[in-house]
């Protein structure tokens, strides 16, 4: 059994031929029909199915690295993220795909102080800091992922 997997790696290995991929640019009607949503609904759908089984809400930090992760997305950069002072109250976050209700979590409703060091579009300069105090959010939030 051993022999005849070391003959299928070592075919496999002595098989490849090297390929190069033809990159070329989309035209403007194919790059609206790109969407960058794949790996973010990914993420969301993992970090819900953790929260679902340990029960525990989503913290501060989290949404906020979720927010980085959104922004990187569409070419906005977040960096140097500090959250300061988040308290739990009715605020709740429901995932749906394909028309069922995947998860629900609570999520932190009040923060004493959100401080983002730099924003940057693309590559360019810092476009400055942002401090946001005293952020209180109500309601209820529904994401459906496709």
């Amino acid at each position: 059994m051993k022999a005849l997997l070391f003959l299928l790696i070592a075919g496999l290995l002595l098989g490849t031929v090297p390929s190069h991929a033809k990159l070329q640019p989309l035209t403007d009607d194919e790059m609206s029909n790109v969407y960058g949503s794949a790996d973010l609904a990914s993420s969301l759908l993992f970090m819900f199915e953790v929260r679902r089984v340990s029960g525990q809400p989503m913290t501060g930090v989290e949404v906020m690295n979720h927010l980085q992760a959104v922004s990187k997305a569409f070419g906005i950069t977040l960096e140097n993220i500090t959250v300061v002072g988040e308290r739990y109250g009715s605020l709740q976050m429901t995932v749906i795909k394909d028309g069922k209700t995947i998860s629900t979590t609570q999520l932190p409703s009040h923060f004493d102080s959100i401080y983002i060091g730099t924003v940057r579009a693309g590559d360019g300069a810092s476009l400055g800091s942002i401090e946001i105090q005293n952020l209180n959010i109500a309601g209820q939030i529904t994401v459906t992922v496709h």
